[in-house]
């Protein structure tokens, strides 16, 4: 939430909730007493002010005397008071102050939140005795920022510290300048842009306009040969600054704003400077604009060779990447890994004759005689497999080593949770460590692939993600509305974010003829010229994008909820089997009007609305930002997934897992 308070002063408020705006409350014990707030500063803010405004409910059983509140910047306490100013410890207290500004870092800071809680006589001081906790009411507690804006610098390492700032709370926009009439070299071009933002925003999200003039009141692309870059762009204070196939300019009717213009002679100069972008090295260029060198594409990837994907049959490290999340650490005394890791949604664990999981566990035991060690290992929060390590122990301290197995039947599609413990029955003297080069294999499997379904597109960006380049994906526009344009970019951008990896292959085109063999992502309105593209359609529409009767009935029916009669706020998202090609799906985005079609995609195509994303239907209301989804027809069992491969499994020698 911002606000102008001032002359080129703003004022940001920021919930403590607002990650996760479900979540409203936070319980502190005594165990656990610590709330971590990260506070990014963007670059471009020139910071004035920041109070915290902080409302908490004490334990019934905390002690007036000697239980405190405590704020902290960057570990160090910069406010005390006492937990409880009064004998009405039932009552939701508050506190107020001030951040001392002259004590941040440059980028990230942590506000974080300590609670110190002294339990009356006979109270218990254990976590799991509610009446020693504090609560924290995240959702009405909040800091507010005053920063004024600084202008905007040519500088390329703009890109990232100015228009595209992963630090900046503040959801962005930016408007690409296309011609009157794009063309599919133009989808292209920006497309591949909208991912380059995913990749340098990383989790942080953007609105993503279209137009064919320069918008003032945001940042803004161009992409176009110097032959067609007069046509676009008339003013010359903005032309006589472009030297190079990249180049940064300020706006000179917006000096807080800047004009990021990618030019050239040809397409492959286009197409140098577009994967140039993806160099890490343009964040710290302090200069305006460069020419740069051909970029080689690489050649066409093989199938599932998505990022963070787990390989089949290759034993993985716990210290890959490919594990998200993944950390070893001590608790209790028991040493701990715990990781996420996705799998590709192609295979039946749960046939019997699948082969098991390997576990390679290298770890370091302490030196004690007739020290017994166990390991538990869970999947998805059950217990997969327990086992004694005790006969490994040797009479110095070294290396261990002990390969386990066990079933993969807990395994589920999609993203999964492994913990594995190590734990022993002496003192806590005694250490056991688990060692990240432990690995964990898991095998091949009998292919079985349900299609189509929406929460592996949400998540796994699948079956789009089964190509990491996109080579097997064509994206359909149904009309060349602006806000149709700018949803398929946003969608592009969606998909980025998940895949990690840039679209050197995807088609998107508005010739539907170009991408039958594909798997279809159709953005706009269902138009008559591709009646028999959605003859699978759960959902048909007629003219003017208006359920057909009996459609109305069924999906009243089918999502349990009272009647419908206005859809002209609701985007709509369904998907189903490809007429052209039984083993590729479609999925479809489209709304009554392109402007409702844009403002979905843009707020409820995101991550954080996406929780409720599955079935084959899903509907998301714009102005009550509601959401539904259902299963409206029977799932089935795709054949041959991919086209000309009769084994499923990658190449090994493509994958390089450690640089995963």
């Amino acid at each position: 939430m911002v606000s102008q308070i001032g002359d080129n002063l703003y004022r940001l408020r920021i919930y403590l909730n607002y990650e996760n705006p479900y979540k409203t409350k936070v319980e502190l014990n005594q165990q656990d007493g610590k709330l971590k707030f990260p506070l990014p500063i963007p670059d471009r803010y020139k910071v004035v002010k920041i109070r915290e405004y902080i409302r908490y409910t004490p334990g019934l059983a905390t002690k007036y005397q000697g239980s405190y509140f405590l704020g902290l910047l960057n570990g160090n306490i910069i406010y005390q008071s006492k937990l409880i100013t009064d004998l009405g410890r039932r009552k939701a207290k508050s506190v107020k102050f001030d951040v001392p500004i002259d004590k941040l870092y440059e980028g990230y800071n942590n506000l974080d939140i300590a609670i110190y809680q002294s339990p009356v006589d006979g109270g218990y001081n254990q976590k799991g005795f509610p009446s020693v906790w504090t609560q924290i009411d995240i959702e009405n507690s909040y800091i507010e920022m005053d920063f004024s804006v600084q202008d905007f610098e040519e500088k390329l390492s703009s890109i990232s510290k100015f228009m595209f700032d992963n630090k900046s709370i503040i959801k962005g926009k930016v408007n690409f300048v296309l011609p009157a009439v794009p063309t599919e070299t133009d989808f292209y071009n920006y497309s591949f842009m909208a991912y380059v933002i995913s990749h340098i925003l990383k989790f942080r999200d953007i609105d993503i306009f279209v137009s064919t003039r320069i918008n003032n009141n945001m940042h803004n692309v161009i992409i176009a040969q110097w032959s067609n870059l007069s046509k676009i762009v008339q003013d010359r204070r903005i032309l006589d600054k472009v030297k190079g196939n990249l180049n940064i300019v300020r706006n000179p009717n917006n000096r807080k704003n800047g004009i990021l213009v990618i030019t050239g002679n040809s397409q492959q100069e286009l197409i140098n400077g577009l994967y140039t972008l993806l160099d890490k090295d343009i964040e710290i260029l302090d200069i305006p604009s460069i020419r740069v060198a051909e970029f080689k594409v690489p050649p066409k990837a093989p199938p599932l060779s998505g990022k963070g994907f787990f390989p089949f049959d290759k034993p993985v490290k716990l210290e890959s990447s490919i594990f998200q999340n993944g950390s070893i650490y001590s608790k209790n005394s028991a040493s701990m890994f715990d990781g996420d890791f996705k799998i590709y949604p192609i295979v039946n664990f749960r046939n019997s004759d699948n082969k098991p999981i390997t576990l390679n566990l290298k770890y370091f035991a302490s030196q004690s005689p007739n020290l017994q060690l166990s390991c538990n290992i869970y999947l998805n929060g059950i217990l997969a497999y327990t086992t004694m390590l005790h006969n490994n122990i040797q009479e110095n301290s070294e290396v261990l080593s002990e390969n386990i197995t066990f079933s993969p039947i807990l395994l589920k599609p999609g993203l999964n949770h492994i913990r594995i413990k190590l734990t022993h029955s002496k003192s806590e003297d005694i250490k056991a460590k688990i060692l990240e080069s432990s690995t964990i294999t898991i095998p091949k499997a009998e292919p079985e692939t349900k299609l189509p379904n929406l929460e592996y597109i949400s998540k796994l960006a699948f079956p789009f993600s089964i190509y990491s380049d996109l080579q097997d994906t064509g994206v359909l526009i149904t009309d060349f509305h602006a806000n149709t344009i700018a949803s398929a970019f946003q969608v592009v951008f969606q998909l980025g974010r998940l895949m990690k990896t840039p679209p050197y292959y995807l088609t998107m085109t508005y010739d539907i003829n170009k991408i039958l063999d594909k798997n279809i992502i159709v953005v706009g309105p269902q138009i008559s010229n591709y009646k028999v593209l959605y003859q699978n359609a759960p959902i048909k529409f007629i003219r003017g994008g208006i359920i057909k009767e009996q459609y109305i009935k069924e999906l009243n029916k089918t999502i349990r909820t009272r009647e419908i009669a206005d859809f002209s706020n609701i985007l709509f998202a369904q998907t189903y089997q490809s007429i052209f090609n039984p083993n590729r799906i479609v999925f479809e985005l489209t709304a009554q009007s392109p402007k409702t079609l844009l403002k979905g995609v843009q707020n409820g195509f995101v991550p954080i609305q996406l929780g409720n994303f599955k079935g084959d239907v899903w509907l998301y209301n714009i102005e009550t930002e509601d959401q539904q989804s259902s299963r409206y027809r029977k799932s089935y069992i795709a054949d041959e997934v991919f086209k000309g491969f009769k084994n499923i499994y990658a190449d090994e020698k493509y994958l390089d897992i450690e640089n995963f």
